[in-house]
């Protein structure tokens, strides 16, 4: 980790005038993080806290309900750091079950190590044991091992139910496997059937009409719908794509405001409304809806997603020092704290659009640098859950580990972090797959392009290496990688396009709001 500190802090040009970036001199941009760099951090930052002893469960695949900041395993009636002794450590969580499932995919997607794939397939087999209720084709969300009980089920929560599809959606991106995509149709059915209203979701079975929350449906579309239909079998994608499409739709008509242009978190609020806004799930409304219409064709939803990031982009970024601005307070104040899952998400946007647009680079080198600096826990391993704007010092008392923090976030950043950089450096990106019939994907995570081929052989990787059993893997060299970007495309302006108006952040020369709970 200490190639880190030979980065300086960067001056920072981010100019954003009505839907356009101004480009930014080739001699102004930041010298950004390399690919190798973003692999480093994924073994030395993050495995450490999440192959501490216990981390993986008794028996292994059980993940365990909270973990101390140290990454021991938390015990009943004791505090340790990041958890209170009131807390129910006993109790085991679908969404952190699901969420931990992805983590060990996309370390294994990444290094090709078995270890972690072997972790993640436990992880999944776990989780629709022991929270899959097949008679009703929906998951129980808290699970007490010591009674054996399970629930709720008969009035669950629209968003739990999609991050518990979260693992099992990338666990079949990278494995095929043809009776875990059967189980994912079911159980996406199911929410379909039971949430569905319009083209949108509520957040409880018994609600009647629309739902009025913004993550109930977004959510769907971030944790399964868009990488289901990027990976579904050739006869099952176009009404997957259609269904995804609708979503990105809904989101669009019902939740975007046109005067702030930010995504409401509740519908009913007035246009304009600034107060309690959150810049992580606009920039993540906006980059799934991007991913999605692109896959979809709708090249008109596709513009106005890249166009509307930047300014969110704008608003969230803190120019001092160089990090995100979670949302705002109740006063419609800037948040003096970054959240991990918020900065993950306006980073890996940003990565994406930058990978054609140079202008961003400078932003997002120093946001990254932010992040490896200040997030990363350089003793035990894994990530801060927020840091202070002003002096880039973490909290170290809130919790790494809970329901909504088990390691999606700050592995999804790893893995875009690295394809990202990847495609900057105009070098190939290795990934890995472990596909029983041997294929290689035909179309690739997270609305990313390039060419496939694949690599005879898996040798070891830092330290990782293939045992002699167990299941074929792939080693994938993927070139030629971008993201497309329907801004650059060009085409007249509409009436109001320039509602949004210009926004500029300043310049630096230097490098948490907790309301932001569910990302």
């Amino acid at each position: 980790m200490s190639n880190r500190k030979q980065f300086g802090r960067l001056r920072a040009v981010f100019c954003l005038v009505a839907v356009s970036c101004l480009a930014v001199p080739a001699s102004a941009q930041a010298v950004l993080p390399s690919a190798a760099d973003w692999k480093t951090h994924l073994i030395d930052d993050l495995l450490p806290f999440w192959s501490a002893p216990g981390a993986a469960g008794t028996p292994e695949g059980a993940f365990p309900g909270r973990l101390c900041n140290d990454g021991a395993v938390a015990v009943q009636g004791t505090a340790c750091q990041g958890v209170s002794a009131g807390v129910n450590v006993g109790q085991r969580t679908l969404v952190a079950q699901s969420r931990q499932v992805f983590s060990y995919g996309i370390a294994f997607h990444m290094t090709g190590d078995t270890t972690w794939l072997d972790l993640a397939q436990k992880g999944l087999e776990d989780q629709f044991q022991t929270f899959y209720d097949p008679t009703l084709n929906r998951f129980g969300e808290v699970y007490d091992p010591g009674t054996g009980t399970l629930g709720p089920l008969e009035n669950p929560d629209a968003q739990k139910q999609a991050y518990g599809l979260l693992g099992p959606t990338l666990m079949y991106y990278l494995t095929g496997d043809p009776a875990l995509y059967q189980d994912i149709r079911t159980v996406a059915q199911g929410i379909d059937a039971n949430f569905g209203r319009g083209d949108g979701y509520t957040k409880r079975i018994s609600d009647l009409g629309p739902g009025d929350q913004l993550v109930d449906t977004l959510d769907q579309l971030n944790s399964y719908q868009t990488l289901l239909a990027t990976a579904a079998p050739q006869a099952d994608r176009a009404a997957l794509e259609a269904r995804a499409l609708r979503t990105a739709q809904d989101l669009k008509a019902r939740f975007f405001d046109p005067v702030t242009g930010l995504f409401k978190t509740d519908a009913g609020m007035p246009d304009g409304a600034i107060a309690g806004q959150s810049f992580g799930h606009s920039i993540k409304a906006l980059w799934f809806m991007d991913q999605t219409a692109q896959m979809a064709g709708d090249m008109a939803l596709a513009r106005f997603a890249s166009d509307a990031a930047a300014n969110v982009l704008a608003r969230a970024f803190d120019p001092v020092s160089g990090g995100w601005h979670a949302g705002t307070d109740g006063t419609g104040a800037l948040s003096p704290e970054g959240v991990w899952w918020d900065h993950a998400e306006l980073s890996q946007y940003t990565a994406a659009l930058a990978i054609s647009r140079p202008d961003l680079r400078e932003m997002l080198g120093q946001a990254q640098r932010f992040w490896l600096d200040h997030y990363v826990d350089g003793v035990d391993g894994g990530i801060w859950q927020r840091v202070t704007l002003a002096d880039g010092a973490p909290n170290t008392q809130t919790s790494k580990h809970w329901e909504w923090k088990a390691g999606f976030h700050s592995y999804e950043h790893a893995l875009m972090s690295y394809l990202t950089a990847s495609a900057m450096e105009g070098a190939a990106a290795e990934v890995f797959f472990a596909r029983a019939d041997g294929t290689l994907p035909d179309r690739l995570a997270y609305g990313f392009t390039g060419d496939v081929s694949l690599v005879p052989g898996v040798p070891a990787l830092f330290g990782a290496s293939a045992p002699a059993t167990g299941p074929e893997v792939q080693r994938v060299r993927i070139t030629a990688l971008g993201y497309p970007d329907a801004a650059l495309t060009p085409v007249p302006l509409p009436p109001g396009a320039l509602l949004l108006g210009a926004a500029l952040v300043g310049l630096s020369l230097r490098r948490r709001v907790g309301a932001t709970v569910r990302g």
